[in-house]
């Protein structure tokens, strides 16, 4: 009996997860937000306090039930959810979606982004406007609601303290298999090393790369700062992360409610991204007392060497300096 009953919970709950939204209470409007991140991280911040104001704006008319941890598929899965209608909303990173819009990802570009207001203002001003006409012109299906800001990346080094750009030439330093991590460390004078997420530790440790850029959490998390405590202060890339709708159940959305859902989506990305800006404070300091060394450096030398990071850029995105363009004039 308690087989059968547990047979029939599984059941109840495969057609819940199936059914449209608005299908639980014919009063009701119910929002499926599945997201691929961890319960209490950043993305469910932002998701439950975008579900939090958008019951409290529309009095309980409008309920966004959060699904965290890939519930409902990893990040890939997710974002061709979106596409597909089989998602209302969630969150996915740009590149995602440069199958429909090559010019997406620029945001990952090293050296794009100036201040945590630069990237705000581009991305939920002239530049945000600019990839939801693109996604809409190929009709992907695609709209983003806000973007919100997580945080700053830079270098880390286990020796000595790198101070110059010139310091960089020779330095073996950890990089992701990515064409854009590896051309950014070859203009810069290094010499990229690709190693996985999981070796990255043994590899400080035994000196096979000479240093790694990360975000200053991730460094706490996979423990590198027993390892290496020099860090240089580039903020080469900023993570930002859209938030997104399938345009079309979206566009048959009551205009009010549309309204009403862009608003609770740009106020959340505002207090998500203010936490996450104070985290990264007071990440710094935790670094501090344990003894880790900053150093500063003015970017726009750093930037200068960029150029052939965004000349294969624009190969893959023939239309993307137009994008940078409107990056560019936020400054």
């Amino acid at each position: 009996m308690k087989k059968w009953f547990s047979l029939l919970a599984l059941v109840a709950a495969a057609v819940w997860l199936m059914a449209p939204a608005g299908a639980v209470a014919a009063d009701k409007l119910v929002i499926k937000y599945g997201h691929h991140h961890a319960v209490g991280g950043s993305e469910d911040f932002m998701a439950h306090t975008f579900a939090d104001l958008v019951a409290a704006k529309t009095n309980g008319a409008v309920e966004v039930t959060v699904l965290p941890g890939s519930q409902l598929g990893q990040e890939g899965e997710a974002a061709e959810g979106i596409h597909l209608g089989t998602l209302q909303i969630t969150v996915a990173s740009s590149p995602f979606f440069n199958k429909y819009v090559k010019a997406m990802g620029v945001d990952y570009l090293p050296f794009v982004w100036e201040s945590w207001e630069h990237a705000g203002k581009a991305l939920n001003g002239d530049a945000g406007a600019w990839m939801n006409k693109q996604l809409a012109e190929v009709k992907s299906n695609v709209r983003i609601l806000s973007w919100h800001q997580i945080g700053w990346r830079h270098m880390l080094f286990i020796k000595k303290r790198i101070k110059s750009i010139d310091e960089m030439k020779g330095l073996k330093m950890r990089s992701p298999e990515s064409w854009m991590f590896i051309t950014m460390f070859r203009a810069l004078g290094s010499k990229p090393t690709p190693i996985t997420w999981g070796e990255v530790y043994t590899a400080l440790q035994t000196g096979v790369v000479d240093g790694m850029e990360t975000p200053f959490q991730s460094a706490i998390d996979m423990k590198f700062i027993e390892v290496a405590k020099h860090w240089t202060e580039t903020g080469h890339m900023f993570a930002n992360m859209p938030h997104l709708v399938n345009d079309k159940w979206y566009s048959s959305l009551p205009a009010e409610t549309q309204k009403i859902l862009y608003e609770c989506s740009q106020e959340a990305a505002k207090k998500s991204s203010a936490r996450e800006r104070q985290k990264e404070i007071d990440v710094k300091a935790r670094l501090t007392e344990i003894g880790c060394t900053f150093d500063p450096v003015d970017k726009k030398p750093w930037r200068d060497l960029m150029g052939p990071v965004y000349e294969e850029y624009y190969k893959r995105a023939p239309n993307g300096k137009e994008l940078m363009d409107l990056i560019a004039k936020d400054r």
